[in-house]
């Protein structure tokens, strides 16, 4: 994540759009932190998923809102899970990434 940080910090010092792969990664980074401390964070997912979608990487886009989904039921939102992996999956089946999608 101090990587991370440091260059997402060195990419506004020279002005990159807050879409950027930069950010995106950040926004991951810091989605993830919060999966892996055991208090996933759908809205830091949701943050990331708008990021990957402005610049264009569906791959990054399907996996975040299968954390995203992942986040909602964690939190009794099952209408939004829903939501969330149904997009995953579909995402995931039109890239060819099964490993996802069977996720």
């Amino acid at each position: 994540m101090a990587r991370l940080t440091r260059l997402a910090e060195g990419a506004a010092a020279r002005h990159a759009p807050p879409s950027s792969e930069t950010r995106a990664s950040l926004l991951t980074g810091q989605a993830e932190q919060s999966r892996i401390g055991g208090r996933p964070d759908a809205a830091r997912w949701r943050a990331a998923v708008e990021v990957w979608d402005t610049i264009g990487f569906p791959y990054c886009a399907a996996y975040g809102r299968y954390r995203t989904g992942e986040a909602a039921l964690a939190s009794g939102d099952d209408a939004g899970a829903e939501r969330e992996l149904r997009a995953a999956w579909q995402a995931a089946q039109d890239l060819g990434a099964r490993p996802l999608a069977g996720a």
